[in-house]
């Protein structure tokens, strides 16, 4: 995972970005939450995706601490954003919002598996955490209910499910 994430990001750094950037991930010695605005931005994301038992928490040499997903301490912190930008526009990505289909073709309640269960409580517990009421907030939810959270095999359509969402709403 590093590697990609270093094709991706090389060795930029928050200083590099043209725009106000954070990076939620989650202390796991003493569950608090970070937002992670210095360093490495690769340092950054690979300390935000490491959900706990599918990842080793990633050490992050300029918090000084073990990191894991921003989940556990808040999924999706645009208050944040509402109390750290003062520009216009605030756009959130809530990549977790898309239910798993409950439901089969015929309407008929599915038998779901444990971790599929799992998976969609979280989801939903996640999509119901409050955002602040703030007009500058843009949110984009990408229809992603055909993958499952940890679907890594499934990158490239993931991203263009991202893309398409984001040039063309309403696809």
């Amino acid at each position: 995972m590093r590697s990609v994430l270093e094709t991706v990001f090389s060795d930029k750094t928050f200083d590099d970005t043209n725009f106000p950037l954070m990076i939620s991930a989650t202390n796991y010695e003493t569950g608090e939450r970070l937002a992670m605005n210095r360093g490495l931005i690769v340092d950054a994301v690979e300390a935000s995706i490491s959900v706990p038992l599918l990842f080793t928490p990633f050490y992050h040499p300029e918090y000084a601490c073990y990191c894991v997903d921003g989940g556990p301490s808040h999924n999706f912190p645009v208050d944040l954003a509402v109390q750290n930008y003062k520009g216009d526009n605030i756009i959130g990505i809530d990549v977790n919002g898309s239910l798993l289909p409950l439901l089969d073709e015929k309407g008929e309640l599915q038998t779901l598996s444990v971790a599929d269960n799992l998976e969609r409580t979280f989801r939903v517990f996640f999509r119901n955490q409050a955002l602040p009421d703030d007009p500058r907030i843009t949110l984009i939810r990408p229809n992603l209910s055909k993958f499952h959270a940890i679907d890594i095999f499934h990158l490239e359509d993931i991203w263009q499910v991202g893309y398409d969402t984001i040039i063309s709403p309403g696809k």
